[in-house]
């Protein structure tokens, strides 16, 4: 398990991914890092551009406030950019930018393109780990979608844990999935699931769910005692840490059920094509529940990114002791 920057990777290709000063440094020195995936304050941050731009300063914050160095991964005028700087952020939230969002797959496609995107739980765990960055902070990961029998909907996301060594902290997976067999998935790959201080598997807005997980866990200092273990052992692959919406922004299971019911009638009606769905049945979710879901979605992204900072600045002592 590599602690520093993987310099074969971003020197020898300087054209496919661009690091900033500061991450080069602070991967060097093993200080405590935190990637950002992106598609949640870029694409699912706000109504406006203006607003997601507001949402990614403070995903960005929560991050430094916890004594980490956030690393922001996105594709800038078809560039793959790790650690945007302010002029960055500005060209992708500018009025007239249209931004995709990017699974592992697109990554090839996209980039010597001059579009902008985010990039997914997929993604932004590749390239963590490419770098060697322990820690990803996301909003909710993908998994097997509903009805994924007919449609065979999978995200990548299940795939890519079970790969690359990096933490996700996350608020459990996003609510239009199915939680058992994601959590099967997760299982047959060899990937553990850590609950937060809490016993169950959380579903993005919804905090209490009927699915147990691997483990509790009471603080950060015990993730990264877990982390350390695992991979010092060669355990190579993924974990995640499911850390529940904060109660205050948490949906019941009743209610995100009506909604989600609501959304896949949407989508029933329309022929919306495989790697759009989840964008679709999202945005669906929060026009039925006038904004509340895109607010919790705020609300939890920066109470995810919060606990990977804590979880980071362990990690990080724990190694270098």
């Amino acid at each position: 398990m590599s602690d520093h920057l993987n310099d074969s990777v971003t020197d020898s290709h300087p054209s496919m991914i661009q690091v900033s000063a500061d991450v080069k440094e602070a991967l060097h020195y093993n200080q405590p890092v935190v990637a950002l995936e992106t598609v949640n304050a870029f694409i699912h941050g706000g109504e406006t551009n203006e607003k997601k731009h507001e949402t990614t300063l403070l995903y960005d914050q929560a991050v430094r406030a916890k004594g980490a160095l956030p690393v922001l991964i996105a594709i800038v005028d078809g560039k793959l950019k790790a650690g945007l700087h302010h002029e960055e952020l500005e060209r992708i939230f500018d009025g007239n930018s249209s931004i995709r969002k990017i699974s592992r797959r697109d990554l090839p496609l996209i980039l010597g393109t001059k579009q902008h995107g985010a990039v997914s739980v997929s993604a932004a765990t590749k390239i963590a780990d490419l770098m060697g960055i322990n820690i990803v902070a996301a909003g909710g990961m993908g998994g097997v979608h509903q009805n994924a029998q007919l449609t065979y909907d999978i995200s990548p996301d299940i795939y890519e844990l079970a790969t690359s060594s990096v933490a996700v902290v996350c608020s459990g997976a996003k609510s239009i999935i199915d939680l058992r067999l994601t959590l099967e998935y997760l299982e047959t790959h060899s990937v553990p699931v850590l609950g937060y201080q809490t016993d169950v598997f959380p579903s993005f807005c919804v905090k209490e769910t009927e699915y147990p997980i691997d483990r509790r866990v009471e603080s950060s200092v015990e993730v990264a005692e877990i982390l350390q273990r695992k991979w010092v052992l060669g355990l190579q692959g993924g974990v995640v840490v499911a850390n529940p919406v904060p109660d205050e922004f948490a949906f019941s299971p009743k209610e995100m059920n009506d909604l989600i019911q609501s959304a896949l009638l949407a989508l029933e009606q329309t022929a919306v094509p495989g790697k759009e769905r989840t964008n679709f049945l999202l945005d669906q979710v929060s026009r039925f529940s006038e904004g509340r879901s895109t607010s919790s979605n705020i609300q939890l992204l920066i109470n995810n990114a919060s606990l990977a900072a804590d979880i980071a600045v362990d990690y990080a002592r724990e190694t270098n002791q």
